[in-house]
């Protein structure tokens, strides 16, 4: 399998990108990912990358922009996202590219996830390690989505939970006005994401605070984390 990364970790972060391939073919330089992967006089931080390279064949590929790969010789059969590229960046590349199959590394919280599948990732991953990888990639082989473990369980509750006290006093837009206020997110972000008016936004998060009797947002992660709805 050809999988190509990209990740803000290689290359200038304020504009480019640069790309690894690992396509099963030269085991000789795998050894660019443990030494010399030098910019600038930095070396680089390629933690996520490192999780890959118990796969054999390691190639280095550099580009600037994601689309001068279109060109290449080898196409790759997936693409594996880091989340440290951010949300914006990562949604305009796979809807220009119209990719098949894609997946994304270290997201941050269910929101963003659940965006990538909207998008039509083939696979999410939340903790990702050498296990998680391999499973990752066998699953999407066997043309299944990939979800891990954690991410799957807190979705779950989330439905479940909402159906329950004390959350069922809540509407379901002040549930998930509560749910994305629990993960950080700020009311003009949320409005974007719910697709409503920061005014109703605001509106929803003082109804939920009245009634769940939460006052400050240390307290409404707390209870969130408190009924498993977050990390």
């Amino acid at each position: 399998m050809h999988i190509l990364l990209v990740s803000s970790a290689l290359g200038n972060l304020s504009s480019t990108s640069q790309h690894l391939a690992i396509d099963g073919e030269d085991e000789k330089e795998q050894y660019f990912l443990k030494e010399n992967l030098v910019l600038q006089g930095e070396v680089l931080d390629l933690s996520a990358f490192k999780l890959f390279q118990g796969l054999k064949g390691v190639t280095l590929h550099e580009t600037d922009k994601l689309e001068h790969l279109s060109g290449a010789d080898a196409k790759p059969d997936l693409i594996v996202f880091d989340a440290a590229m951010g949300m914006e960046n990562i949604s305009q590349h796979v809807q220009q590219k119209h990719m098949a199959k894609w997946v994304v590394l270290d997201v941050a919280d269910i929101q963003q996830a659940l965006h990538y599948l909207q998008l039509g990732a083939s696979g999410i991953l939340t903790q990702p390690s050498e296990a998680a990888i391999s499973k990752c990639l066998q699953t999407i082989a066997e043309e299944q989505i990939y979800l891990d473990a954690d991410f799957v369980q807190i979705l779950a509750l989330r439905q479940i939970k909402k159906m329950l006290l004390p959350f069922k006093h809540l509407t379901a837009r002040e549930y998930d006005v509560f749910c994305l206020l629990a993960e950080g997110y700020s009311i003009q972000t949320i409005a974007t994401l719910l697709s409503i008016s920061p005014k109703t936004a605001f509106n929803c998060q003082a109804q939920l605070r009245k009634k769940l009797a939460v006052r400050t947002q240390q307290d409404i992660f707390a209870f969130a984390k408190k009924h498993g709805l977050v990390k």
